[in-house]
């Protein structure tokens, strides 16, 4: 500060900066360019006051956009949580198409698959679904090139030919957003959402939520669609709601293919309840149909995407292991099986109520019922030796 030729503004600066010193200052200091006397506490002051405008600004923009993402995360924590609560493909299409119409004040609201199944388009067209279209891979190309792999596409004013592909009634959609909808590295189908108004989705804003709520519809769109083609090909138990042996036969011939290709292990357990009709004739067919219902939800409990849980029939189920070491379903078996004997506990005295196992490995060359009698052979071991066990085959 010792040069002469220092500003007015210059000093004010470093004055705000050094409060302490500004309140012992009591001199004037005349601008280089001569004229009026500034007062530096004046100067001071202005100075302040401006800044503090300034923060009370900013604070505001904060504050409001803090409100913003809070209800951006309430709306998704409402999705998110009407998702995992719909059960089967027409209640999980009805949701989407009618809730979120309301939710986001939409003109309409379409699904569309790329390239499904003849039986899911056949179903879909029974079953009146005017609002989900079947649609080729190559008919996006309206979009650009490329444009449908990656991020939720927003477009203002669209053209009539993007909104006939999206839309069966598309009349009135001003702006729209078209939400991709991936499994991995696959695109099954969209979530198109049309507004009446032309400024609710602009091609430069963000669209990081849309984004999310297109992950969350995948993943659930992705297993309504696998359970409803279970069921149109009947390979669903229609009393547990697991697959059934059919399903096997069904998946076999791809999982193995695959298992040829990529060298993972494809492992099979085959589990029985020990002493189940003793138990149902003390305790009643009743008390063991609800004991059968425990024991498969503490199954599926355990149980991931990676393994299939089949009834094969009464109280027998296998359990498909895809890209497992052994030590991993020898645990996983382990657990189910001590879950079950803790449920079977709960009815104290004979006969106690266990499950037994057989384990094996798919070995080359090996057809699906070969590997089924095989693995069986573990399971009539495990009882043999007492039961409550896992023996591998």
């Amino acid at each position: 500060m010792s040069d002469p030729h220092f500003s007015a503004d210059t000093i004010v600066t470093w004055l705000t900066d050094h409060p302490e010193v500004a309140q012992e200052v009591a001199v004037r200091l005349m601008p280089s360019g001569g004229g009026k006397v500034v007062s530096i506490q004046d100067s001071l002051n202005r100075r302040l006051q401006q800044e503090s405008r300034k923060l009370r600004d900013q604070l505001h923009s904060i504050l409001q956009q803090a409100r913003r993402n809070e209800a951006i995360q309430r709306r998704f924590e409402s999705i998110e949580q009407g998702l995992s609560q719909t059960r089967g493909l027409d209640a999980l299409l009805g949701y989407i198409l009618f809730s979120f119409e309301s939710a986001f004040d939409l003109k309409t609201v379409s699904i569309t698959l790329i390239d499904p199944p003849s039986l899911l388009q056949a179903y879909l067209q029974e079953d009146g679904h005017r609002r989900v279209l079947c649609r080729a891979r190559r008919e996006f190309e309206v979009l650009g090139p490329g444009r449908m792999l990656e991020r939720t596409v927003l477009m203002s004013e669209p053209q009539i030919s993007v909104l006939k592909l999206l839309f069966p009634d598309w009349t009135g959609v001003a702006s729209l957003a078209v939400l991709p909808l991936r499994v991995e590295d696959r695109l099954i189908g969209t979530i198109n959402l049309g507004s009446p108004d032309p400024d609710h989705y602009i091609p430069d804003q963000g669209s990081e939520m849309l984004d999310r709520i297109g992950q969350l519809i995948a993943l659930a769109l992705d297993h309504a669609l696998v359970q409803e083609q279970l069921i149109q090909r009947h390979l669903i138990d229609p009393v547990s709601h697991l697959v059934n042996r059919q399903f096997l036969d069904w998946v076999f011939p791809c999982e193995t293919s695959r298992w040829r290709r990529e060298g993972f292990h494809l492992g099979l357990a085959i589990l029985d309840m020990d002493r189940f009709e003793p138990f149902n004739q003390r305790w009643g067919e009743a008390e063991g149909d609800q004991m059968l219902r425990r024991i498969i939800e503490q199954l599926l409990a355990l149980t991931t995407p990676t393994e299939w849980l089949v009834r094969m029939s009464g109280q027998r189920f296998a359990v498909l292991f895809v890209d497992h070491e052994a030590e991993a379903m020898t645990q996983l078996l382990q657990e189910g099986i001590k879950a079950i004997a803790a449920i079977g506990s709960q009815h104290p005295g004979a006969p106690r109520l266990t499950a037994s196992a057989g384990l094996s490995l798919l070995q080359d060359q090996e057809d699906l019922d070969e590997w089924i009698r095989r693995t069986e052979e573990g399971l009539y071991l495990a009882k043999t030796l007492g039961g409550d066990r896992i023996e591998w085959a």
